[in-house]
């Protein structure tokens, strides 16, 4: 339904092309569209987020997340497609009254996130790229407020997430360099008694 409404939309707008990603083929859902007249509008994918993200070449202009509200699947949809809105993008997501999508927006709408509320219709959520550029003054608690917007932040909990991260990177590489060197042991072991 939803896309049967973006397609229109552009079919009477600026014949902007709709792309609909989804995990399995659905043709139910287009089969009230008019496929000779929306073949330059719509662009159907049957891939996952992450290959589709990392392909993706254009600017984004309305992300719209029509899913059932999974927080973790939401969460990593919106990390894939975030670098790709363009300056002045809106992000839609429907059913934003359950609990795992409602999560996922106080965390980009939070003084974590870098979006700003715009409205809300009947269960549709509407938001924006906040177009502040930040200049932070950063107290020892490590809070920090924008001396432009008045945005506050705790920085303490991006620093905790930033060395997760780097201790993860670190393990790898650990495990990584240690099963080079067991594989280089054991093939030196081969060639040994082959001798």
């Amino acid at each position: 339904m939803v896309t049967q409404c973006l397609v229109r939309g552009s079919q009477e707008g600026k014949q902007n092309r709709v792309f609909s990603f989804t995990s399995r083929e659905s043709p139910e859902f287009t089969s009230d569209l008019d496929w000779d007249n929306i073949q330059n509008i719509l662009v159907l994918r049957h891939e996952s987020n992450e290959d589709s993200a990392r392909r993706w070449k254009d600017k984004i202009g309305l992300l719209w997340l029509n899913t059932p509200g999974d927080y973790k699947d939401l969460k990593r949809i919106l990390r894939c497609w975030e670098s790709h809105l363009s300056h002045d993008a809106r992000v839609v997501m429907s059913n934003y009254n359950k609990p795992g999508t409602n999560r996922v927006i106080k965390e980009y709408l939070s003084d974590q996130g870098n979006f700003t509320y715009d409205q809300t219709i009947d269960n549709t959520i509407v938001f924006t790229i906040d177009q502040c550029v930040h200049y932070w003054i950063i107290n020892s608690d490590c809070q920090g407020i924008c001396k432009y917007c008045g945005r506050k932040r705790n920085f303490k909990r991006l620093i905790n997430e930033a060395k997760g991260a780097e201790t993860g990177r670190v393990k790898r590489h650990i495990r990584k360099a240690k099963e080079d060197k067991h594989a280089d042991t054991s093939l030196k072991t081969r060639r040994g008694k082959k001798r």
